[in-house]
C-alpha cells in the first residue's frame, strides 16, 4: 500500500457523507402553531349601527386567529361610546376585550372600568357584556357602583349603556335614598 493514509481520508469522508445524509428520526416532530390571520398593534376601530357611528374602540393589540371568530383585544382596551350626533356619552377602560361583529356583542374584562357623563355614574366589575344593538350592559360578576349619592355593591347587572337605568341583582349595603315604591307585576311564567 503506497498511500495509506490518503485511503483513511477518502473512507472517513464516504463515511461522514453517508451519516450525514440519513434522516434524522430522533427528534419528535412538533405540529405547526397557529399563525393569526390578522395581528395589529396600536388600533383604533369604529362600531356603527344603521349607518351612524356608534362607539370608537382603542386597543394596544389586536389579534384575529380565523375568519369568523371574535377579534380579541389586549394590553389596555378603551371604549368610547357616543350618542347618534357622534358625542361621546361614556367610556370603558378594560385590560382585555372581545369582539364578535357578526353576533353583535363586546365582552370586556380585567378590571373593567365604565364611566357615564349622562348620568355621572361609575361602574367597575371584572367582567362585563355589551350588546350594542340593545345598547345593554349585563354582568354575572361582583359590581361597585357610585353616583354622586351613594356607593352600591351587589352581584350581577343590567343597565343602560348610560347608566341612567340599572338593576344589581343581588345588592349589597346600605343607600340613604328615597326610594319610590314600584307595583311589581307577578311573572306569569314563574311556578308558585
Amino acid at each position: 500500500m503506497k498511500y495509506p493514509f490518503r485511503t483513511i481520508f477518502l473512507f472517513g469522508i464516504l463515511l461522514l457523507i453517508a451519516v450525514g445524509c440519513q434522516q434524522n428520526t430522533s427528534l419528535p416532530e412538533t405540529p405547526f402553531r397557529d399563525v393569526p390571520l390578522q395581528e395589529m398593534y396600536g388600533v383604533k376601530m369604529q362600531f356603527s349601527q344603521d349607518g351612524i357611528v356608534r362607539s370608537k374602540v382603542r386597543s394596544a393589540k389586536v389579534v384575529q386567529m380565523k375568519e369568523g371568530e371574535p377579534t380579541k383585544l389586549s394590553g389596555g382596551v378603551t371604549l368610547y361610546f357616543l350618542d347618534s350626533l357622534g358625542n361621546r356619552s361614556g367610556f370603558m377602560l378594560s385590560k382585555r376585550a372581545e369582539v364578535d361583529e357578526f353576533r353583535s356583542y363586546y365582552i370586556a374584562t380585567g378590571d373593567v372600568y365604565l364611566w357615564s357623563d349622562t348620568s355621572e355614574v361609575a361602574l367597575e366589575t371584572q367582567s362585563l357584556r355589551w350588546d350594542p344593538p340593545t345598547r345593554k350592559i349585563i354582568t354575572n360578576d361582583s359590581v361597585r357602583i357610585a353616583t354622586q349619592q351613594d356607593t352600591l355593591y351587589g352581584i350581577g347587572l343590567i343597565a343602560d349603556e348610560n347608566l341612567t337605568f340599572w338593576e344589581i341583582m343581588q345588592p349589597m349595603g346600605k343607600s340613604y335614598r328615597e326610594l319610590q315604591q314600584r307595583e311589581r307585576k307577578p311573572d306569569p311564567t314563574r311556578r308558585r
